[in-house]
C-alpha cells in the first residue's frame, strides 16, 4: 500500500499540476542554479530554461500549435539543452511531445510519425530530418519569441508525451503519458534522498523515456545539477566523476557492466560516488559486487518498472546477503500477488 505524501509533497501537489509549473517555480526560486550540464561543455540554468522555453512556446503557438497538438522532437545525442528547451516549449504551448532521436533509423522515424500524427517536427540545428514525415519541420534555433510567461490552460489529464517502448520483444510500441502521470509521486521532494551538495551524473540515450525524464523531471526535482552524457562513453563518465565530484550516478545495468569491464576505478578517482541508481533491468549480482569493490561504501539502489506502467515502480537496495531480492513497492505503487505467490503485478495507487 502507498504511504501518505509528506507535508512538503502535499503542499507542492496543491500548487503544481504540470511539468512546466515545476520549471516556473524552480526558476522563481533559483534562477541562477544550473539545471543541466552537458558533459561539462554547456550548461542551462533554471532561469534560462524558463525564458527560452517561453520563447519557444510562443513560436510554436504562432505555428499553429494548440492544446493537444502533437509535435515531434528529433534531436541528436548530445543536444540536450535545445531538446529540453523545445520539450518544455511544447508543453507550455499546450502540446504533446513525441520523442525521437537521430539514432533511430529513418524508416522507423517515419513509422512513428505516421502512427502519432504530429503537426510538425522540431529538430536539432544542422540535422536534416528524414523526408515524408508530414507537417512542417523547423530547427530549434527558429523557436524564439517573447520570453514573458505563456498562459495556456493545461489540465492534469492532458497528454504531455507520446513515448515508445524499447522494442526488445518486437516492434517498439507507443504509449502516452498525461501530466498527472508524470507528476504522480515525483514532486520536488522526490530526489531528496540523494546527496544535494554534489552533481548527479546520468548517461542517457536521446529519444527515449529516459531522455524525456532527463530533460524534465530529473533536473526539476533534483537538488543538485544533473550532468548528462552519452551512455556508451565510459571514459567521459570516469572523467566527469573525478573532476566534478559526482555523488550519484544513474545508469542501466549494461552501462554498469561496461564500467566494471573497463576497470574505470584504476584510472579515475571515483571515491566521491555515494549512490549508484540502477534502472531498466535487473542488475546481476556479480556486477553489483564489482561496483561496490570499485567504489567501497556505495549504496546500489535499483528501480524497475515498465515504461508504460510508470509511475508504478519497485525500489530496492542491493544486499549481498539477499542478492535476488527485488525490492519493495515505492510510495504510490500497489503490489498485487496471486495466491500461489508466483505471479505479481504492480500498479499506480492513487488513494
Amino acid at each position: 500500500m502507498s504511504s501518505p505524501p509528506s507535508g512538503e509533497e502535499a503542499a507542492e501537489a496543491g500548487r503544481a499540476e504540470t511539468v512546466h509549473d515545476l520549471l516556473r517555480r524552480r526558476a522563481e526560486r533559483e534562477p541562477e542554479q544550473t539545471a543541466i550540464d552537458v558533459a561539462g561543455a554547456a550548461t542551462l540554468s533554471f532561469g534560462q530554461w524558463e525564458e527560452r522555453s517561453n520563447g519557444a512556446a510562443r513560436a510554436l503557438i504562432a505555428a499553429g500549435v494548440r492544446r493537444g497538438t502533437r509535435v515531434a522532437l528529433l534531436f541528436s545525442d548530445q543536444d540536450w539543452i535545445d531538446y529540453a528547451v523545445a520539450y518544455l516549449g511544447v508543453l507550455k504551448a499546450g502540446g504533446t511531445a513525441v520523442h525521437l532521436s537521430d539514432e533511430i533509423p529513418p524508416a522507423e522515424v517515419r513509422r512513428r510519425c505516421a502512427q502519432t500524427g504530429p503537426a510538425g517536427v522540431v529538430h536539432s540545428s544542422g540535422l536534416v530530418p528524414p523526408d515524408r514525415l508530414g507537417g512542417w519541420t523547423r530547427p530549434v534555433t527558429e523557436l524564439t519569441g517573447d520570453t514573458a510567461p505563456v498562459e495556456v490552460a493545461t489540465a492534469p489529464d492532458d497528454l504531455a508525451d507520446i513515448l515508445y517502448t524499447s522494442g526488445t520483444t518486437g516492434p517498439a510500441k507507443a504509449y502516452t503519458n498525461p501530466h498527472s502521470t508524470l507528476l504522480h509521486g515525483r514532486r520536488p521532494a522526490g530526489l531528496r534522498r540523494f546527496d544535494n551538495s554534489a552533481p548527479l551524473l546520468a548517461p542517457m540515450p536521446m529519444g527515449t523515456p529516459s531522455s524525456a525524464m532527463s530533460a524534465s523531471l530529473m533536473p526539476l526535482n533534483s537538488p543538485a545539477t544533473v550532468i548528462l552524457c552519452r551512455p556508451g562513453d565510459i571514459e567521459t563518465m570516469g572523467r566527469l566523476i573525478a573532476e566534478r565530484g559526482v555523488a550519484t550516478v544513474m545508469l542501466t545495468p549494461w552501462t554498469a557492466m561496461r564500467m566494471v569491464a573497463a576497470k574505470l576505478g584504476e584510472r579515475y578517482d571515483l571515491t566521491s560516488v555515494t549512490t549508484m541508481a540502477i534502472a531498466s533491468a535487473p542488475l546481476p549480482a556479480p556486477t553489483a559486487l564489482a561496483l561496490r569493490k570499485m567504489m567501497p561504501g556505495i549504496a546500489v539502489n535499483t528501480a524497475y518498472a515498465q515504461g508504460e506502467a510508470v509511475p508504478a515502480v519497485i525500489l530496492g537496495s542491493y544486499d549481498p546477503d539477499r542478492p535476488l531480492a527485488l525490492g519493495r513497492p515505492a510510495p504510490g505503487t500497489e503490489l498485487m500477488l496471486d495466491r500461489s505467490g508466483r505471479g505479481a503485478r504492480a500498479r499506480r495507487h492513487d488513494r
